[in-house]
């Protein structure tokens, strides 16, 4: 959980100082993967504090089927328009026509 989070606080500031192109680009793919990473650990570990033992095993395996849905959305968004350039919109005047 610690990795991941410090993967997250020095990969964020990097996102945000580059403009398109291919670095860009692969920092947003390492973010496609350490996102969901981190959402995975630490749902596993809120499933292990709140979850009755009795529904557990469920609960880790909607925990981690949501993980790979939200690693299937990102690297697509990644490849396409991208992670940090759909949140830079985000704070970007509207388009006047």
């Amino acid at each position: 959980m610690h990795y991941s989070s410090v993967g997250l606080a020095a990969l964020t500031p990097i996102a945000l100082a580059t403009g398109p192109g291919p670095i860009a680009t692969g920092v947003d793919l390492a973010l496609a993967l350490a996102i969901p990473v981190h959402m995975a650990i630490g749902g596993r570990f809120v499933v292990e504090d709140y979850v009755p033992k009795s529904s557990q095993k469920s609960a880790t395996f909607a925990v981690y089927l949501f993980a790979g849905i939200t690693t299937m959305g990102l690297v697509q968004l990644a490849l396409g328009p991208g992670i940090t350039e759909t949140a830079k919109e985000l704070w970007r005047a509207p388009k006047k026509n």
